[in-house]
């Protein structure tokens, strides 16, 4: 029985059927289990050479298709995708996924930083996000944050420490609107120990948690809101750079 709420947002359903389910895409190919969802397309394109990607199949979408390709790394197949931009877009690219037979993931994209001291070229493993979006409360009951795997986090910051690349552990926050980040909403997140902002890890945490699969989360910190201006730090954390998180991603969820 749904208890109705004065806000439609918290009226949550916890009967796990739904009308319309995750569709599973379509493939001749026996597919991995370990997924890396990778918001940096650029590495992707980059990886279509680098570590031969073959498309498998594809997520179905009003803007087109979105490529699933999998590919050998050292012995070992691997799924990775780009989820897409937000919320409801990415966790919908997540169910198809798990659908499609994977069950660990890790994801990896940008945030903007709450903290000035959190430089380019150091990254954030999100210990539980702010669920200030609307995905996380069709999957969980209502709640202020939901956590993150502390198993994972342990293996993603071992991947890092062998990795070389500075890292930071904290709560982020999960918006799904970028231009309403206001001074004051920005001060009470810091206040509650935010530091970071992005727009789909509570999502993706919420659909992990009610799936019942893994899902791990390295944010690379790109532009800064910590201060009274937006500071948008462009070009400060290369490809490159970008690159060498994907790789510890993938040595992170093959570890899962």
């Amino acid at each position: 029985m749904i208890a109705k709420s004065k806000y439609p947002i918290l009226e949550y359903d916890d009967n796990r059927e739904s009308v319309i389910k995750p569709i599973k895409p379509t493939t001749n190919e026996s597919v991995s289990q370990y997924c890396v969802l990778c918001f940096f397309q650029e590495v992707i394109d980059q990886l279509k050479n680098e570590y031969n990607l073959k498309k498998i199949s594809e997520v179905k979408t009003i803007m087109g298709p979105q490529p699933i390709y999998q590919f050998d790394y050292n012995g070992s197949n691997l799924v990775i995708v780009q989820p897409g931009l937000g919320s409801a877009f990415s966790a919908g690219v997540l169910e198809e996924l798990i659908a499609l037979g994977c069950n660990k993931f890790i994801a990896s994209g940008t945030c903007g930083v709450l903290l000035n001291d959190i430089k380019p070229g150091e990254v954030i493993v999100p210990t539980s996000a702010i669920r200030e979006e609307g995905v996380s409360y069709h999957y969980l009951a209502p709640a202020r944050e939901v956590n993150a795997d502390k198993s994972i986090n342990e293996l993603t910051v071992e991947s890092l420490k062998n990795t070389g690349i500075p890292y930071r552990i904290g709560k982020i926050w999960t918006s799904d609107g970028f231009y309403r980040e206001t001074k004051e909403k920005i001060d009470l997140r810091r206040k509650e120990g935010c530091i970071a902002i992005e727009m789909e890890a509570a999502s993706l945490f919420a659909v992990a948690e009610f799936r019942n699969v893994k899902l791990g989360y390295i944010l690379v910190g790109a532009d800064d809101v910590s201060g009274a201006t937006w500071d948008k730090r462009s070009g400060l954390t290369p490809m490159e750079f970008r690159k060498r998180v994907i790789d510890c991603c993938i040595d992170t969820v093959l570890e899962m």
